[in-house]
Order: structure tokens, then sequence, then C-alpha cells
């Protein structure tokens, strides 16, 4: 099932998350303006329940990063982009702070990256060109440009998003095109199609309860919870948002799938799966809304939110490179970055599987906090 492409390839969302991929290549080199100051320096311990433990992950002899995805274990993958536009996919090892694979993707602009935890040696990426590519770190070891063992081409906008399934045998993946497919990745074949959106899906969120459900977020302002398991292409069950939320960038479940975390222009919000009331204009109520503005006054727009392992924090960064821990219980939040006078921003996040590391970055470096 294929869809014409969608006006999302010009909708607000692909302007946001591929803008700086278009730009200049001058810009590109160094967007934060980011001086070299130590993390370690610039982080204020959030709460008793965390603490820096001193370990970054440099950026500036590779290029800019944008992702930061954990793997297995200590593995990390950071998705970079250097100049003239090339992109690079680097495995490192969090504990020695070193590198340990690279991986030169064969397509460039790419958006989006992920990590097979189960395993540990499948990583993917996916972008512009409207495919996903997925690299072995068996074969990279011995030749960086080693071909991909799989492409999957169906999608007719860009990859957004990507989540590996079942130990790397199957992924799914987002797209402008308002579509998500999923993929067996032996084959090569999209499986099923999950259509729906009326405008660019951003995000997706496989449900850790039961990975056979996953939540897709869109630009029309609307969260679509899917089965994989049954026939049907509809999905079973829809959060309407208001429109007033702004722009969503990413979507991510509580560990214990009951409720959800979005990000959006007006901050962190959380919603219960289950038991969400629905107010007179036909919009979803939020259960919880957490913002970063009152450590910094650009930092009301949240880039990304993930939960801890317990889902008693959220952790948040916002569009002035502000990255907060959200105590969800006191409902405390706690500023963990300086602001950015002190040019030390966070622009994107990751929590390890196992819940209890922290990867916070920007174009320059990732900070690791471990045993939070």
């Amino acid at each position: 099932m294929r869809k014409k492409k969608s006006a999302g390839a010009d909708g607000p969302s692909l302007k946001k998350r591929v803008g700086a991929l278009k730009g200049d290549i001058e810009s590109l080199k160094n967007p934060s303006g980011y001086n070299g100051n130590d993390w370690g320096s610039a982080m204020q311990k959030p709460s008793s329940q965390l603490r820096l433990v001193k370990g970054r992950l440099s950026g500036k002899d590779i290029g800019n990063i944008t992702q930061a995805k954990w793997g297995k274990g200590n593995q990390i993958l950071t998705l970079t982009s250097g100049a003239n536009s090339l992109t690079s996919l680097l495995v490192w090892d969090a504990s020695l702070q070193i590198r340990t694979h690279l991986v030169l993707p064969e397509h460039q602009w790419l958006i989006c990256s992920g990590f097979e935890q189960k395993n540990g040696i499948l990583v993917a990426s996916g972008g512009l060109d409207c495919e996903c590519s997925i690299y072995s770190l068996e074969n990279a070891h011995n030749d960086p440009s080693a071909k991909a063992i799989a492409d999957l081409r169906q999608h007719d906008g860009y990859v957004a998003d990507l989540a590996f399934l079942d130990g790397g045998s199957k992924i799914l993946t987002a797209s402008g095109d308002s579509q998500c497919i999923l993929w067996d990745v032996n084959t090569q074949i999209g499986t099923k199609v999950f259509s729906g959106h009326d405008g660019d899906v951003v995000g997706i969120s496989v449900d850790p309860t039961n990975p056979s459900v996953f939540l897709s977020a869109g630009i029309d302002n609307k969260i679509k919870a899917w089965d994989m398991r049954t026939d049907s292409n509809d999905c079973s069950s829809e959060f309407t948002l208001k429109k007033s939320l702004g722009e969503i960038s990413n979507v991510s479940y509580h560990p214990n799938g009951k409720s959800f975390v979005l990000s959006a222009g007006e901050g962190s919000i959380v919603y219960d799966m289950k038991a969400a009331a629905v107010d007179a204009e036909g919009t979803t109520v939020p259960l919880l809304t957490f913002s970063g503005d009152k450590f910094d006054d650009d930092s009301s727009e949240c880039t990304m939110s993930k939960f801890s392992n317990s889902g008693r924090l959220l952790f948040s960064t916002y569009e002035g490179g502000t990255a907060v821990a959200h105590d969800t219980s006191s409902q405390e939040s706690f500023c963990m970055t300086a602001n950015r006078k002190n040019k030390v921003r966070a622009e994107f996040l990751d929590i390890h599987p196992e819940g209890y590391n922290l990867a916070l970055g920007n174009s320059q470096q990732v900070a690791l906090i471990f045993h939070f």
C-alpha cells in the first residue's frame, strides 16, 4: 500500500527537523556556538537520586552530533553530520568513552537513527531519501563503508523515526508520507502499513510492556495507538490534542505502558492511556504538564522527553538548550544544565534500556550520567 507524498514535505515539522541539514554548511560546523566548557562544571545535581559521573563523548573532530541512542550494555550510538553534509554512525563504549565502530552510510541527509538493544549488533538510519538502511557492526568492524544489510524502500516521504523489534528481525518506521510501516528485515518487505494520520508522522514509541503495540505522533495533532497483531489498519485508540500545544516533536511511553509523554511547543505533557478525559472541544485533557521556562525564557518548547525506569523522573530537553528533570510525584523540576550564557546546551537525550543511565547531548558532545 503506497500513498502519494503528503503535504508533510512542506509542513512545519519537516522545516524544524531537517532545516539544518539543508542550511549553510558553515553554520552546521558549530550551530550552538559551544566554547568547549566542561559539562561537569555546568551540571547541577537535580535531586538526591541523580549524580554525574565524569564522562563525555566528544564530536569536535568528527562533525556535529544530532542524536545519541543507547544500545546493549555500555554501547551508545551517535548520528553525526560533518562538513559537505557527510554523515556517520559512531558506536562508543560509554564506560571508556572510546569509539569502537564507525559506519559510513551510503545515504546522506539523515534525520534519525536506532540501535538494536537485545544483541547490540544492528544499527539503522533514515532521512530525506525516504529509505531506512540497516547496518551490521560485525561488517563495519572491518570496513566502515560496508554496504547495508537491508535497504527498506516503500515510504514516499522522509523517514522521521524508527524502532527495532524482535531482536532486530523487524523494524518499525515513521514517515512524512503520514504512514508507519512494519518491516521484515530479512526479506526487506513491508509487512504492514499503518495509515490514518493527516500529515507527517514525526515520532513513534513501542509499548515497553507489550511490544506488539506502539504509539505514533503526527503533526495533525493526533496520537494514535496501534496493535501490530491485528489484520485491521485501524488504530486501537486515538488522542486528539489541542492545536495550541504547538509543534509535536516526540512521543514516549511511560515504563508501565499506561501513560505517555508528548514533547510539544507548550512543554512536556503527560497523558493517561485509559482514563484520559475529553473536554467540550473533543480534545484529550492532559494528566500533567511540565515546562522548562522557569530556568530559561526560551525553554517552553520541548524537543524530547523520556521517563526514568521507575517512571518517577521525566527528563526533558527544551528549545533553549535546557535539560530538566521533572519529578512526576512532587511535580518539582530541577535544571540539569547551566543557562545559555555558559554555552552549554542539551538538544537531545536518551535513556538506557535498563533505565538507569542518561545521555544528554548537543552538537559538540554527549554527557553521560550513570546510576541516577
